[in-house]
């Protein structure tokens, strides 16, 4: 049976009339369980307390505990859908940038292309104009030529004609001697009209 300290103080014993206890000395240990009795319950009781606080505190700190764990796996979740959709923009920002790279790629096969055409167009118009300029040299060519033979008789028919008038030579005359000379004089006379002319 459990004892509260008023029980032990309030506690009394039969006498006997022969062998009984001392009163006083059981009155005494009587007074020192109760002061320990009590001293015992107060520790009880405090420790008690104790430990509700600690309980309270375990209560709390597994409280915090599990909203650790909640903000744990809610900040992991969020973190997966972050990384989620961070992939997912890459793959999307790269398969842009592919996109664009071919289709760059494409522009600039084609303007290389075209600048070959523009090139080959070019090339056939330069090779046209150079032929073309050489028929038209040939063709001057030939004129001057025809020209200088044209002036060179001329100028032999009126030496001639001059001969026949008013020279008559002691030997016979070479007509490519004649030429030569008439020639001869008509550069000689070119050369001594651009020296005055200087």
């Amino acid at each position: 049976m459990r004892l509260t300290p008023q029980q032990i103080r309030n506690q009394t014993f039969k006498k006997r009339v022969f062998g009984g206890y001392a009163e006083e000395e059981v009155e005494e240990f009587l007074a020192a369980v109760e002061t320990t009795v009590s001293d015992l319950i107060s520790e009880t009781e405090n420790l008690r307390g104790i430990i509700e606080n600690l309980n309270l505190k375990i209560s709390h700190l597994e409280q915090e505990r599990e909203e650790v764990r909640k903000l744990k796996e809610q900040a992991k979740a969020e973190a997966e859908e972050i990384l989620l959709s961070a992939q997912e923009q890459y793959r999307e920002l790269k398969r842009q940038l592919d996109d664009e790279r071919h289709r760059l790629e494409d522009e600039i096969e084609i303007e290389i292309s075209r600048r070959k055409d523009e090139l080959y167009q070019f090339e056939l118009i330069k090779n046209g104009f150079k032929r073309r300029l050489r028929h038209v040299l040939e063709e001057f060519s030939a004129i001057v030529d025809s020209l200088e033979q044209e002036q060179e008789f001329r100028k032999l028919r009126s030496v001639i004609d001059f001969a026949e008038k008013d020279y008559i030579p002691d030997e016979p005359v070479s007509i490519p001697k004649l030429l030569q000379n008439t020639r001869y004089r008509f550069v000689h006379s070119i050369f001594e009209k651009e020296e005055e002319d200087a």
